[in-house]
């Protein structure tokens, strides 16, 4: 087995493809967009930069902290990603601190401060099926209901009864210490390109060492013997191409791969409106990279200022928004007309006293489809059911995409290089 298909060059993809040529392999990494990155793209404009959702590389895993080194070179800019919440008209601690929990009234703070003690030990014992049911077994009501409900549900668009409780410890646990959840990693950012540079350096290097990238291409069909796939057509700009392979890794989502099986899928994705604006001035998010908004009452979920991430993303004496507004793919907020949603946006943010109209330079609006895989109480059982009704012996699912579950960029890769192995593994069987 020597000819390996991978599709998608999202960061999983690239990372897949790099993996099998140092073990040895042909590798054809396929994209249906016409640059590689998946999530992890930017949008260059003028002079300035903006990254399609707030991005960082953070880890603490050697391997893949000496792999962005090596990658990026003196590229690398080390960071220190920090956030805040906004609620009643002010900035907030996110995480709360001590001294942000007893600026509620006596009685409610007490209530806080204990019902963190006891989820102290809570975290320790099983956890429960919900994100709404673990989150006030671990932090309690009052805190769950000021923090995290309200954006929770507008995140995703559906209850946080209904949501598991696997999306609760990786992203609130650590930060009841008072710290970000990612202060002991390693944080890096590339100081030229947006995060966009990390994909496009991969990509270079897969084909310098005799990688074959396809872009702007479309996945037709898959040809199948004895429960393997032999052939991936594809459609390009200079017509279909059949590619022959020996086994594939998946990284796109799984509605389509299930689609050109001739199969149903029918787990949500939840879709990502993104709004970059450019404005005159040096800092809109008071100390602070990243801001979360609550309110149902507001669009949009989160703010990311581009400056802190590499003061390069903008000119000199301007900075630049990033505002992310979740919805469903064909909802009233994704039909929308770009301007209306920009317009929108500038509203809220200046009735919120967050920024002026008159230090707008212009705006952007992007959409992705295929932003998170929602994970409703009962997905998992669902995922695993779909993923054995394929039966094909040398396809291999990875990523966001592929395995139907929020990763960042670091575990991203794990799961490709975990992809990789599988992919050996069962072909020495």
């Amino acid at each position: 087995m020597k000819n390996i298909a991978v599709m998608g060059a999202g960061v999983t993809g690239l990372y897949s493809s790099l993996e099998l040529l140092k073990r040895g392999y042909k590798v054809v990494l396929i994209e249906a967009k016409s640059k590689v990155g998946g999530m992890a793209r930017s949008v260059i404009d003028e002079d300035f930069t903006f990254d399609v959702g707030s991005h960082v590389i953070h880890t603490n895993d050697p391997k893949y902290k000496r792999f962005i080194s090596d990658l990026l070179g003196d590229d690398l800019l080390e960071k220190n990603i920090t956030a805040k919440t906004y609620f009643d008209g002010k900035f907030h601690n996110f995480p709360p601190i001590m001294r942000d929990i007893f600026h509620f009234r006596k009685k409610k703070a007490l209530r806080i401060f204990f019902a963190l003690l006891k989820g102290r030990v809570n975290q320790f014992r099983r956890k429960k099926p919900s994100f709404e049911e673990q989150l006030m077994f671990l932090a309690g009501r009052d805190l769950y209901e000021t923090y995290f409900e309200g954006y929770t549900a507008k995140f995703w668009g559906i209850s946080p009864k209904n949501l598991s409780s696997e999306w609760v410890p990786k992203r609130v646990i650590p930060r009841f210490t008072g710290r970000s959840a990612l202060a002991n990693e390693w944080q890096a950012y590339p100081k030229h390109g947006g995060i966009e540079a990390i994909p496009q350096k991969m990509a270079k290097n897969i084909e310098e060492k005799g990688g074959i990238i396809h872009l702007n291409a479309k996945l037709k069909s898959v040809q199948e013997k004895d429960n393997k796939v032999t052939i991936i057509a594809i459609e390009t700009n200079g017509g279909e191409q059949k590619i022959a392979c020996d086994g594939v890794i998946f990284t796109i989502p799984l509605p389509l791969i299930f689609e050109i099986f001739g199969k149903k899928f029918d787990l949500k994705y939840r879709s990502m409106i993104f709004v970059f604006l450019k404005l005159k001035g040096t800092e809109i998010l008071p100390d602070t990279t990243i801001c979360f908004f609550p309110s149902s009452k507001l669009p949009f979920t989160r703010l990311y200022e581009m400056a802190k991430y590499s003061p390069l993303t903008c000119p000199e004496g301007y900075t630049s928004l990033g505002v992310e507004i979740p919805c469903f793919y064909q909802d009233k907020s994704w039909n929308k007309k770009d301007d209306d949603t920009a317009e929108e946006v500038v509203n809220y943010l200046e009735n919120e006293k967050i920024i002026k109209r008159e230090n707008l330079k212009g705006y952007i609006v992007q959409k992705e489809r295929y932003s998170y895989p929602i994970p409703t109480i009962e997905y998992y059982q669902k995922i695993e059911k779909l993923r054995a009704s394929l039966k094909i012996s040398n396809l291999h699912l990875a990523g966001r995409m592929g395995y139907f579950k929020y990763l960042d960029m670091c575990d991203a890769m794990e799961s490709g290089e975990r992809a990789v192995n599988s992919l050996i593994s069962s072909h020495e069987k």
